[in-house]
């Protein structure tokens, strides 16, 4: 009877530090607050957003980290339209450095399947280096490509180099 009563205890811990693993795994692979790496750029690994999904059915992936390289007039994020996506999609980066807004850089419409890792900076004006609130502005159009549906932004961290 003893022998019964430990490994019924020894079966219930071990089932309970298998559930703690399991809920810490899924709390790490799906949480939206992933770090930033050391030297504060974009992230290494793209994280994938259902939010905000709208009613047209449309969903991307991005890192929420946007670098600009000031001398390369470049900016460096990665954003794409996955094929499920049933809408082409253009972004445009926005940012307010200093109380003025900017507009940084905009793609071409994005059909499903498409990705941006790199756009050329279209402002002409010296930027100041540090790290700043952005926004991917979404213009969300039909399948053809012919008429805007819908816009939607996403907050991203804006680092000036």
């Amino acid at each position: 009877m003893k022998q019964n009563s430990k490994r019924i205890i020894l079966a219930f811990v071990i089932s309970i530090l298998v559930t703690l693993v399991a809920l810490l795994a899924y709390a790490y692979f799906n949480g939206d607050n992933k770090p930033v790496d050391g030297d504060g750029g974009p992230e290494s690994s793209e994280q994938e957003k259902d939010e905000p999904k709208n009613e047209n059915g449309a969903s991307f992936e991005y890192s929420g980290n946007v670098s600009i390289d000031r001398e390369a007039k470049t900016i460096k994020l990665y954003f794409r339209n996955p094929l499920r996506s049933t809408r082409n999609i253009v972004l445009e980066l926005k940012g307010s450095i200093d109380g003025k807004e900017y507009s940084f850089g905009k793609t071409d419409q994005l059909a499903p399947g498409d990705k941006v890792e790199q756009l050329p900076l279209t402002i002409e004006e010296s930027l100041p280096e540090g790290r700043y609130a952005g926004e991917f502005v979404l213009h969300f159009y039909n399948s053809e490509g012919a008429e805007e549906i819908v816009n939607s932004k996403i907050k991203v961290n804006l680092f000036i180099r």
